[in-house]
């Protein structure tokens, strides 16, 4: 019988937050996962709304293909199968809780399922009727069992939430409504931990998903409130909040030691995050008109931690894509893969990989959605806006616009579409009118939106970052410089515009400001691979190689795709006389892109000096000077 896989989702879950936890020993179960898996940390495509990213985990395609754009999200508006589908086709019991997109699921052979919605709208008071809605049960005749698995808010007692509100005993709960907020998220946590559990105790499994919202809605409460302690947040508030997020933590820990336990020590377990949230020095200020805790944003940030049997242990995935995780499921359990697939299986991870399986029908995936259609049932706009950004991750910079306008037109109230139009404008080429556009907006009250408390503050770092971009288009760094100035001045947090920043320093040729912006954003945000890279790059324009060498390295493990970046590393090793590392870095920026002349160049040079390698040195030169430049 093949081993269980087991997948368990934290949504809003930060590593920075997790690995001093786990240095301090508070999260053994995470630890245990560490020693004996791999990490991959990844960046995470807009839109990070939870139901679409949790709809491109599962599926494996991006949103304008899976068709899970917003909230809320219905089964039915999902277009090919999920992995827990794709189990139970195979004929291996599959169990899913709490997914999101999964409520309103018509009964399928071998799959248990349990949506998002079961725990959703707890009555006021525990003796109160608390019906499951109908279809987030499936099949029906579990419900009974499900609904008694479900835990209640009301069932806390102040004690045991003194942990993540330390004062809780001496307060007065009914003009705090952040307390019932934390028990609210903490509950639904619990709630589909007892109902994952209850399911896979008592009836037989071969897959397994569990998605945990509780994390996020605590991270957005208190995540202001997190050591160390932000200039803005009041002494109580920090006394009393202090602890709630790492507490929250703690607690998934143990309900994860719990559902490793169950799957057994040789399964399969994929441990995912598909966003973060800012945390330590990285969290906003807030701007006029915010509050503290909506001043905490997500980040597209994310991470795995992967363990099964021939995997190596301990150890690191480099260059992976969220879209990478559904086809490494599949591959692992031995299932075909579905052609069309953007991901791959993560081969690397694997010891001695074996040959993938063959690729699969897709199950009859829908054709995409219809553009007209989408903005006929939008009534809120978030979904045709979640598909303009799909078609802007994937260049189709002209089918996005038509629904950026359309939003825009719809909710003049929201700066979101309206920035995404301006950046549209200007990867289709039209920057005359994307700035006619951000000048208009900036000429109107409160940027051109309906007025709400502190949206003028909110936007004009916004419009100085845009004016600052579209200088940087006309080539006019100069120009740039003062409003990525003016933009730190309200987000000085905001590693991307210390990176904006410094390439219009680079661009004017001030490499000591260029080199503490790129420095400073790196310190906010050490995921941040291109901050990297422009370091590497300019360090070794100043000659400063040894420097040089780990900012290179780093960009290589977190922009593997990039045959630049293995150039620029190729070309600091080959200067510090590593000539056998320069030659295998150089190698794999021309399987990226064979056509790269540096790097043939580079490569002849080094193969001309080099005992053994002399009889290469004249292929190398020749590909160079017939290359197109």
């Amino acid at each position: 019988m093949p081993s269980r896989t087991l997948l368990v989702a934290w949504d809003a879950a930060d590593w920075n937050v997790i690995e001093p936890m786990i240095e301090a020993g508070e999260l053994p179960n995470l630890e245990a996962l560490l020693a004996g898996g791999l990490l991959g940390r990844f960046a995470v495509p807009m839109p990070i709304d939870p139901a679409v990213l949790a709809a491109s985990l599962c599926t494996g395609f991006p949103p304008d293909v899976h068709g899970i754009l917003a909230r809320p999200a219905r089964a039915a508006q999902r277009r090919g199968p999920d992995l827990a589908e794709r189990f139970a086709a195979a004929g291996r019991p599959a169990i899913s809780v709490g997914w999101p997109g999964s409520h309103g699921e018509a009964p399928r052979a071998n799959l248990l399922r349990v949506s998002d919605a079961f725990d959703a709208e707890p009555p006021g008071s525990a003796a109160d009727p608390w019906p499951l809605p109908l279809g987030s049960v499936v099949p029906q005749a579990m419900a009974a069992d499900i609904a008694e698995v479900r835990f209640h808010p009301a069932e806390f007692a102040p004690s045991d939430l003194q942990p993540l509100v330390t004062d809780i005993g001496t307060m007065d709960l009914t003009t705090e409504p952040r307390v019932s907020c934390l028990a609210i998220h903490l509950a639904a946590s619990i709630s589909r931990q007892s109902a994952a559990t209850f399911l896979m105790e008592n009836h037989p499994w071969q897959y397994a998903e569990v998605f945990f919202s509780g994390l996020e809605g605590i991270s957005r409460e208190c995540i202001a409130y997190q050591p160390p302690h932000l200039p803005h947040v009041s002494e109580q508030d920090y006394l009393r909040y202090s602890r709630a997020v790492a507490e929250a933590y703690r607690l998934h820990d143990q309900m994860l030691g719990r559902l490793v336990a169950l799957a057994g020590t040789d399964a399969t377990i994929l441990l995912v995050s598909s966003r973060g949230v800012e945390c330590g020095d990285a969290r906003p200020t807030p701007l006029v008109g915010e509050h503290v805790e909506t001043a905490a944003f997500f980040r597209p940030r994310g991470f795995c931690l992967l363990r099964a049997s021939g995997l190596r242990e301990d150890d690191l995935l480099h260059g992976i894509d969220h879209s990478d995780l559904a086809p490494t499921l599949l591959w692992l359990a031995g299932l075909g893969l579905p052609p069309g697939l953007p991901g791959r299986p993560l081969l690397q991870a694997v010891h001695a990989a074996a040959a993938i399986a063959s690729p699969v029908e897709d199950g009859g995936l829908a054709p995409p959605p219809d553009p007209l259609r989408t903005l006929a049932d939008d009534k809120t706009g978030d979904r045709s806006f979640h598909l303009a950004i799909a078609h802007m991750n994937a260049g189709r910079m002209s089918d996005a616009l038509p629904l950026l306008e359309w939003v825009s037109a719809q909710r003049p109230d929201r700066l979101g579409p309206a920035l995404y139009r301006i950046n549209c404008l200007r990867g289709l080429g039209r920057p005359v009118e994307a700035l006619a556009l951000l000048e208009r907006l900036a000429n109107l009250p409160d940027g051109g939106l309906r007025p709400r408390p502190g949206l003028r503050a909110r936007f004009f770092p916004h419009y100085d970052l845009m004016r600052g971009l579209l200088f940087c288009d006309e080539g006019r760094p100069d120009l740039a410089r003062a409003h990525f100035v003016a933009a730190l001045e309200a987000r000085p947090q905001h590693a991307g515009l210390h990176l904006h920043l410094a390439r219009a320093l680079l661009g004017l040729r001030e490499w000591d400001a260029a080199e503490a912006a790129l420095r400073q954003a790196i310190t906010i945000d050490r995921g941040e691979g291109e901050a990297h890279r422009l370091l590497g790059k300019l360090l070794s324009r100043l000659q400063r190689f040894a420097e040089a060498l780990q900012p290179a390295m780093e960009a290589a493990a977190r922009l593997p795709h990039r045959p630049d970046v293995h150039l620029l590393l190729g070309y600091t090793l080959a200067r510090l006389d590593r000539s056998s590392d320069a030659v295998f870095c150089l190698h794999n920026a021309l399987r990226l892109k064979p056509g790269l002349r540096p790097a043939h160049w580079l490569l002849a040079r080094i193969c001309r000096r080099t005992p053994g390698l002399e009889q290469f040195a004249e292929r190398h030169a020749r590909a160079a000077r017939f290359l197109p430049r």
